[in-house]
């Protein structure tokens, strides 16, 4: 019971980061890091610093984009896959450490829900591919 409910949970949260990203406008931070970087020389991705340059996440967007074309939802592409992989690893490393029962399914839920995270789930940065 508890396994299903964290299979729907899963399912649900996935859907609605692909709903926020193919839905929401670009932020202040998103567009910067587009507008800079996506053209940029490979070199200058890898050498310059700049606070809001997430290296893998650019260079992931900068893949996306020249295979799917420039997009908000292309951009975001990466991160809704650095999302998805840190679902998964929730979900794996909840049952595994707790088994299948109601704590599993309330640890589950605490990292699948926490709004703090939830927000970075489905934008154009690097923080869920840091997760």
């Amino acid at each position: 019971m508890c396994q299903a409910a964290a299979l729907a949970l899963l399912a649900g949260v996935l859907a609605a980061n692909v709903y926020r990203a193919a839905t929401q406008s670009f932020t202040t931070d998103e567009a910067y890091t587009a507008n800079l970087y996506l053209d940029a020389p490979f070199r200058d991705v890898l050498t310059l610093y700049d606070a809001n340059n997430h290296v893998l996440n650019t260079l992931l967007m900068r893949l996306s984009a020249a295979a799917l074309g420039v997009s908000e939802f292309t951009l975001r592409i990466p991160s809704l896959l650095g999302g998805a992989a840190y679902l998964a690893a929730a979900l794996l490393l909840a049952g595994r450490l707790l088994g299948r029962g109601p704590v599993f399914l309330l640890a589950f839920a605490a990292l699948a829900l926490n709004p703090f995270v939830l927000d970075h789930l489905s934008d154009a940065r690097g923080y869920e591919l840091g997760l």
